[in-house]
């Protein structure tokens, strides 16, 4: 069972009490026994703090995020807004708290996209910080409409507000009569007189009252006209108050964002804020924002500075730019464009030529096609070694596109204007190991500095030798010229010995399948198989939430080279890289390449063990001959008739490889062939990363097991045994069992012990024990209940495995290899079952008898699988027993086989005789 966490408990509380302080949560933590910590309230607020589920109210409480994101919210869209399909987070929306937000989708199912600062405010018209931007006609109504926004269940939901109705008017009053009392009690702050927050003044009230927003307000931009308040983009102060040092505050950090290198409103280039968008629906098609605008948002932002582990002025410099990106087309008032001035292009020209930043901007190239006409215009106006960041990113960019050729160009274009530009080193690696240029690939690895243990570079440095053995620089030359080697052959080219085929293919596949593109593809083939979208996993602490969570880690960690496996062979992939990057290879590696493509993931029987250098292994769902394959790590693991999924692929040398396998059972041995003949990769990939459920345990009358033990206290315990023992039969002095005949053999139920004052219920399912309750009830009026306890099976298992490993007395079987008597009784018992069992109907036999099935090849070959399974199984359980030091038991395949005939030739391909 999952240990619950401090967050799980949080969770269950504030779904219950809707609000709840540390203190709460923190008893209730200890209580569980889920921390023990000095301190549990420090460790759930640190907890808590850092978890998106949880917000914290004033006066240390917490609400979970869910609740605000399901409250109902009136807005009203403005003409911008629809024209630029974008919606301001503004007064209206300003209980949203913007980091849930980043986690939801469109109502339309798309991603949004995040516009923030001046770029969102001038789209929607809004005074806010925050805009969310989807496709055309995502918001679903013209302007003015009022709507009702809710976020609800992992969506941004935009609906037609109801009129408010009468009972609103009171609510609207409490909001007021609050926020009046949040200003008051509020001295003067940087600000001049207070200001409060919309957001942090109804949080407040929903903390207090759940109910409070179960049906929409006015706007809370509209709802305050004429109540001697006034609000200015989020705030709340009173009317006629000065707002120029909040505004002036909101320009200076907005300022500091775009001020960097003569980018922002001193520059050259006209001010963001001064940009117009097209304000009347009807011509919003014509407008300057019509088009499609590209944008990004935060948790893009966000994952580009940690993937490439920005500081915080790269940080800086990398959001800037992308704002910078989003309006670079947009005419201002007067009509220029950013675009427009040389100095601006100039000036971002060096800001995108910064290493680490341009190889987050080369990331963010592969997901928008439109960042090139950007790149291109900065490159129009670079000079000098300013050039190198532009060509780079060009290059990224052509790549993208899948124009190969194009972006080497590029590449080479940047090391020519800067030597040592490091972020140009790696794709050019990737292209001269591609074509096999192995010495200069490997030269860019030692140039960035690559260490040497690198896979990538270690690897090369086997391929790539001197061109003779090291000797000093003034000593002859090795090659016998009689010349010192500084001058002869010292720095002259390495010599190359070439890869296995196979060797060097497989490696360049693993660095394609490195690209943006490729992985994006693998994250969504992954939550696919798991039955979720990417972004909207389950409710967190759910056990499908769990199980796809480990799932997710099994399938992009061990289990990585089946999921791409998946990806390239089954979903096109591998087609679409060797459309790209196969006319770089060598002729013999673009031909290993084709034959790779008729290859396919199959259920292998292992035949033999080389052991050092192989197996022998046959394909038992195509029923065909058996085959040698190489490979040293197979030769260690693998047994006879161990079966193993995976997919073989061929050398040009006749060898085959193999994948990684994962061994199968000889028990699923069946389902994993009809997934094979299916051809269904999500299938097979969820068969590899969902474990199979264990089998449903139930008793005799097909109730679940569950091991119960109740104690009761006897009033009168003479007088309960005798009332017991007229319902029930007495085994022995004080033990009471029930029972019921089936199929002619007596079977208990469950049995109730007295000792002294005390009866002891003892059952295996829930419905057996309580109904054994409800008869010492009756027969024993007064009884108590001291004790109850339920365990499933895996968890009596696991008792009886720590009574075993403490020394305990689990109650073992005997061991016949201890007892020769016994010994020889159960073997003469195992003889007289295996002479029954080949004449009785298998259901794994479609219900016919082994005896029937040998005498046609088809069922001769089900038998010969269903003996090599028993046999198989025996093998493993023997060495289990000889690890637990006991016997395994079980009938003999050989004797069986003796028994059905088979004692000749195997009819399967390449199979041996049996004699």
């Amino acid at each position: 069972m999952t240990r619950a966490t401090i967050a799980d408990t949080a969770i269950r509380l504030l779904r219950t009490h809707h609000t709840r302080t540390t203190a709460q949560i923190a008893a209730q933590v200890v209580k569980l026994g889920i921390s023990r910590a000095a301190d549990p309230a420090a460790s759930v607020d640190r907890r808590l703090r850092w978890d998106s589920r949880f917000y914290d109210l004033p006066g240390d409480r917490w609400i979970l995020l869910e609740v605000l994101l399901a409250v109902p919210a009136a807005h009203r869209l403005t003409p911008q807004e629809v024209a630029s399909n974008t919606l301001a987070i503004g007064a209206d929306l300003a209980h949203l708290p913007g980091r849930q937000l980043f986690e939801l989708r469109l109502s339309t199912g798309d991603p949004p996209q995040f516009l923030r600062g001046d770029v969102a405010e001038v789209a929607t018209g809004v005074q806010c910080g925050l805009a969310v931007r989807g496709p055309a006609g995502w918001l679903g109504h013209p302007a003015g409409t009022l709507v009702e926004i809710t976020g609800a269940n992992g969506v941004l939901w935009i609906e037609p507000a109801t009129p408010p109705l009468p009972s609103a008017r009171l609510r609207v009053r409490r909001l007021v009569e609050a926020t009046r009392r949040a200003l008051d009690s509020m001295p003067p702050g940087i600000f001049g007189e207070p200001v409060t927050s919309i957001g942090d003044v109804l949080i407040e009230l929903l903390g207090d009252d759940p109910g409070f927003m179960t049906e929409p307000l006015p706007p809370f931009g509209e709802l305050f006209e004429g109540t001697g308040l006034e609000v200015h983009r989020a705030y709340v102060g009173r009317a006629g108050r000065d707002w120029s040092k909040l505004d002036a505050f909101i320009e200076r950090s907005r300022a500091g964002l775009r001020h960097l290198d003569g980018i922002g409103p001193d520059g050259d280039a006209a001010s963001l804020a001064s940009i117009s968008v097209a304000a009347d629906g009807e011509g919003a098609g014509d407008g300057p924002m019509a088009d499609h605008v590209p944008g990004f948002d935060d948790v893009t932002l966000d994952a580009l500075v940690a993937e490439f582990d920005l500081g915080t002025e790269e940080a800086k410099t990398l959001g800037v730019l992308l704002d910078l990106y989003v309006v670079w087309r947009v005419p201002s008032a007067d009509g220029s464009r950013p675009a427009d001035s040389p100095t601006m292009r100039r000036n971002t020209a060096e800001l995108v030529g910064l290493e680490l930043v341009a190889l987050a901007l080369a990331e963010y190239a592969w997901s928008d096609p439109a960042f090139e006409a950007f790149v291109a215009d900065l490159r129009a106006g670079a000079r000098g070694s300013n050039v190198a960041g532009p060509e780079f990113l060009l290059g990224a960019c052509a790549e993208a596109r899948g124009s190969i050729e194009e972006a080497e160009r590029h590449y080479r274009a940047a090391l020519g204007a800067d030597p040592d530009y490091f972020p140009a080193r790696f794709p050019l690696y990737r292209l001269d190991l591609d074509r096999g240029n192995y010495a200069a690939a490997l030269a860019h690895l030692r140039t960035v500095g690559m260490p040497s243990d690198d896979p990538s570079r270690a690897w090369l440095e086997t391929v790539v030798g001197p061109a003779f053995a090291p000797v000093g620089r003034n000593e002859p030359c090795p090659c016998g010229s009689g010349r010192k080697f500084k001058a002869c052959h010292l720095g002259r080219p390495a010599a190359v010995t070439a890869p296995r085929p196979a060797d060097a293919l497989f490696r360049k596949l693993s660095l394609w399948v490195e690209q943006s593109n490729v992985q994006k593809a693998l994250v969504e083939l992954v939550h696919e198989v798991i039955g979720e979208p990417h972004g909207m996993p389950a409710a967190d602490g759910s056990l499908h939430a769990k199980a796809a969570a480990a799932a997710e880690e099994l399938l992009l960690g061990d289990r990585l080279t089946q999921t791409m496996d998946v990806l390239l062979f089954d979903r096109g992939w591998f087609d679409r890289v060797l459309a790209v990057r196969g006319p770089l290879l060598p002729p013999v590696e673009r031909a290993l390449a084709e034959a790779w493509r008729s290859t396919r993931r199959s259920l292998y029987e292992v035949v033999a063990v080389r052991p050092g250098t192989g197996v022998t292994m046959r394909d038992i769902v195509a029923d065909a001959a058996p085959v040698d394959v190489d490979d040293r790590t197979l030769a260690r693991t693998a047994e006879p008739l161990d079966l193993v999924f995976l997919r073989l692929r061929p050398d040009m040398d006749g060898r085959l490889l193999a994948t990684d396998g994962i061994l199968v059972p000889r028990s699923r041995r069946a389902f994993v062939s009809d997934l094979v003949r299916s051809k269904d990769a999500i299938g097979q990939l969820r068969w590899i990363s969902f474990p199979t459920p264990a089998p449903r345990l139930q008793n005799m009358e097909g109730e679940p097991i569950l091991l119960v033990t109740a104690s009761y206290r006897l009033a009168d315990p003479a007088a309960a045994g005798r009332a017991l023992a007229r319902t029930l039969r007495e085994d022995e002095d004080g033990v009471f069992t029930e029972s019921v005949v089936r199929r002619g053999r007596d079977w208990t139920r469950g049995t109730i012990r007295i000792a002294g004052e005390t009866a002891t219920i003892d059952a295996n399912s829930k419905k057996r024990a309580d109904r054994l309750v409800r008869t010492l009830l009756r027969a024993a009026p007064g009884t108590r209940l001291i004790k109850r306890e339920e365990r499933g099976p895996e968890e009596a298992l696991d008792e009886y495995r720590a009574s075993a490993d403490d020394g305990g007395d689990p109650g073992e079987l005997l061991d016949p290899a201890e007892h020769p008597e016994l010994q020889d009784v159960l073997d003469r018992m195992l003889r007289d079952f295996e002479r029954r069992w080949v004449d009785e109907q298998i259901p794994a036999l479609g219900g016919r008898t082994p005896r029937d099935a040998v005498r046609d090849p088809a069922g001769r070959r089900e038998v010969l699988a269903l003996l090599d399974d028993m046999e198989w199984e025996t093998r493993r359980a023997a060495t289990r027993a000889e690890d637990r030091g006991g016997s395994s038991g079980g009938m003999d395949p050989d004797r069986l086989r003796a028994l059905l005939g088979l004692a000749g030739p195997d009819p399967r391909p390449g199979g041996a005789s049996t004699d």
